[in-house]
């Protein structure tokens, strides 16, 4: 119903009771006689028809362009708001106004949402158009606020246009309005509902690579379109995690066909996916579904995130890209393929060809292989590749590969594994390196259709095959726990070379045990020069067996220095060593294990006095009789015996001597003791470190002056006249004069 038409019935009404009154005849102007006069009784006069005035609600109901709002109304039990006795202003979207809303939005809403839209329209009373342009805010029967703007004869609620004002029924009033008006509460809500999968995807920073290839692969269509669908959708990390380059080694059509894989048809919550056994993809292919708890995996990959609702289907993130299983094969390359297409690999391919092992890396069985590179092959002792057999080939082969998929995770969790040589792996892991014997994993987790490459900087030997054809005298060091000192000390003074070269070589080697009994703080007190010394006077040129040393009294090592044998029975020694292990043979040479350091003659003196600290030196120098009684008689021997590092500022005999007669006995114990730590420095200081400063500390807690002029240095008053007496536990300048702390001088 509406106005018109109620004028219409007004107006048809007046002209009946008009008529009525006037009994439709024509009046004559000339008057009749009256009739006779009859007594009749009065007639009452009829009641007039009131017609009541239309609901709120009944305009809404009456009128077409309402029909979604009336529907909308009836659907959430609100018709009683707007035909009910309290007065409202509704404020009514048209049909348009609904239908301009994001495709889909209004049925995916669900009915508490709708209440709540639809509550945020009405207001309680009586507002006509006149009292609402006069106010900046109003407030739904929800509580809710919306604004109000007027520009001239415009008035504005929220976004919405006021497009038909004061339409009055008998409770209310209707402001027509042509945009639906969405409370804040739920606002947010509302527009991620209105956003299509498509959207909710391009906005999130973890799907550009899957937007990337949905946009090059022309598929936007399906996930912005008006189809229901579900997205199984994985990460950046999902497609990341893939063998390197077989993304972009995918054609259009492989990558299309992978893409469709991961959509099915309709809204599918993870509720009913985790019903399912299986799922049909809208490319045709099915995948199966497992649960586990909370868990659930569609083929190999976990659902991490579920129910990403959006206007036109769901999300459910995975972090696997699932392959249909129709290009599965045909798309990976096996492991064999992978090592072809590798140019650090061409050594091994030519190897697994000569030995007719194509089939393990080409095959359909899993296989992991341990791939070494050519570099590795190439750091072989030099002809020993050509000079091993195809068996002896083989054999090394089949040792770099493991049944079945192992990935790095796997592997380092193991501490040995099986080759399909059925010869022990052993797996060593430290931090994040990790060894398969003593070869290192560069690079791992190369997949393939057929299995996992690690790849190693190293040739695995298996212990079948003798390992001193393949590993050199270095390589047995640096593989024996009990050389770890000598394996440092070669490689500290880049002695690699004589160990791991070519040039056939005998090595007297010094176990952990033989260096640890020098005395303490000798090796580290060592130049490098003297220390390559030490380590050439072990090595013998040429292969020197057990046999031929105990045929000799004598022999020569490459630092051109001679070393003594003596044999006992089946004692046998070098210089004071003995030989505790003999002929360890490899590659380019033999070890003796010896228990002591061998010093060459040239060395020894040097040697032996670095033995002694520098309480002995001053003990048997002559020219320190005085100061050693002194250091007696104060208790200071252990400063000058012990095990932390000292310097001595030792004056002579002759600098006591020139001390003011009598001195030296009057003093105090104290005093003396007090004189003597003046004279002592914590830690080592050569003689050039103490020509750099311009003054020192004593373990006295007392300074003193240095000066230095030319190659004289001076402390306080005393000339350093021989510098740098090295001790196992410090160092001695000698001085002409002894120092007198500054708190004992007048």
């Amino acid at each position: 119903m509406n106005t018109k038409r109620y004028t219409t019935i007004l107006m048809a009404l007046i002209v009946a009771i008009f008529a009525t009154a006037c009994g439709g005849a024509v009046v004559d102007p000339t008057p009749e006689p009256p009739p006779p006069t009859v007594a009749v009784e009065p007639t009452a006069e009829p009641e007039p028809t009131e017609v009541p005035q239309p609901t709120v609600g009944d305009i809404a109901m009456a009128d077409d362009s309402f029909t979604m709002l009336v529907d909308a109304v009836l659907a959430t039990g609100l018709d009683t708001v707007v035909q009910g006795d309290d007065p409202v202003t509704v404020l009514a979207p048209t049909n348009a106004a609904f239908e301009a809303l994001p495709e889909g939005l209004l049925e995916s809403l669900t009915e508490d949402q709708l209440r709540t839209i639809l509550s945020y329209h009405v207001v309680a009373g009586r507002v006509p158009a006149e009292a609402v342009a006069g106010m900046a805010t109003g407030t739904s029967v929800l509580g809710e606020d919306f604004t109000i703007t007027v520009d001239g004869d415009t008035i504005m609620v929220n976004d919405a246009t006021v497009i038909a004002a004061d339409i009055e029924g008998s409770n209310g009033i209707i402001h027509v309005i042509d945009k639906v008006l969405v409370p804040p509460s739920i606002a947010e809500e509302l527009a991620a509902a209105s956003q299509t999968v498509g959207d909710i995807a391009m906005a999130d920073d973890s799907f550009t690579i899957l937007v990337d290839a949905v946009i090059a692969t022309g598929l936007v269509d399906v996930v912005q379109g008006d189809d229901p669908v579900t997205v199984l959708a994985p990460t950046n990390a999902a497609f990341e995690a893939l063998p390197e380059g077989l993304l972009e080694s995918l054609s259009e059509d492989q990558l299309r066909t992978i893409l469709t894989y991961h959509v099915v048809e309709g809204r599918v919550p993870a509720e009913a996916v985790a019903g399912m056994a299986t799922g049909t993809s809208v490319l045709g292919e099915d995948f199966t579904i497992t649960v586990d708890g909370d868990t659930i995996m569609v083929n190999d990959a976990t659902v991490i995130a579920a129910d990403i609702e959006g206007s036109n289907g769901i999300i459910h993130v995975i972090d696997k890209v699932l392959i249909p299983p129709s290009i599965a094969t045909a798309m990976l390359d096996t492991v064999g393929d992978i090592a072809m297409a590798d140019d650090s690999f061409t050594i091994l391919v030519d190897a697994v060809i000569a030995t007719d092992l194509v089939d393990v890396v080409q095959g359909e069985e899993p296989v992991t292989v341990f791939a070494p590179t050519n570099a590795a092959f190439e750091a072989l002792p030099e002809g020993l590749l050509e000079s091993l057999t195809e068996d002896q080939l083989r054999t090394i082969l089949t040792y770099h590969v493991v049944e079945g998929r192992v990935m790095a995770e796997d592997v380092t969790s193991m501490a040995v594994g099986t080759s399909v040589l059925g010869e022990k792996l052993q797996v060593t892991v430290d931090g994040d390196k990790v060894m398969i014997n003593d070869a290192n994993i560069v690079t791992a987790d190369i997949e393939g259709s057929n299995g996992i490459i690690h790849v190693i900087d190293k040739v695995l030997i298996p212990p079948s095959l003798a390992t001193a054809d393949f590993d050199t005298v270095g390589d047995i060091a640096m593989a024996d726990n009990s050389f770890t000192t000598l394996v440092d000390a070669v490689i500290a003074t880049d002695l690699v070379d004589v160990v791991q070269g070519e040039d056939p070589v005998t090595i007297f080697a010094p176990t952990n045990d033989a260096f640890a009994a020098l005395p303490e703080g000798l090796l580290e007190s060592l130049t490098e020069d003297q220390l390559r010394d030490i380590l050439t006077y072990h090595v013998v040129p040429g292969r020197v067996t057990a046999n031929e040393v105990v045929s000799m009294d004598a022999g020569t090592s490459v630092l051109g220095e001679d070393f003594t044998i003596t044999v006992d029975g089946d004692t046998v020694m070098i210089n004071d060593a003995t030989i505790v292990a003999a002929d360890i043979e490899g590659s380019n040479g033999i070890i003796h294990v010896i228990d002591k350091v061998l010093i060459p003659p040239s060395y020894a003196d040097a040697a032996m006095g670095a033995m002694d600290t520098v309480g002995d030196i001053a003990m048997a120098d002559d020219s320190f009789t005085i100061l050693v009684d002194a250091v007696i008689a104060t208790d200071l021997v252990d400063v000058v015996q012990g095990d932390d590092p000292v310097t001595i500022l030792a004056p002579t005999n002759a600098a006591f001597e020139a001390l003011p007669e009598g001195l030296l006995e009057s003093l105090t114990e104290d005093q003396l003791r007090e004189i003597l730590t003046y004279h002592v420095i914590a830690g080592r200081v050569p003689s050039d470190a103490v020509a750099g400063m311009a003054s020192g500390t004593s373990v006295l807690g007392e300074t003193f002056e240095i000066t230095v002029d030319g190659d004289t240095i001076m402390v306080n008053d005393a000339t350093v006249i021989t510098a740098d007496i090295e001790g196992s536990n410090g160092i001695i300048h000698v001085i002409d004069k002894v120092l007198i702390p500054p708190s004992m001088q007048p």
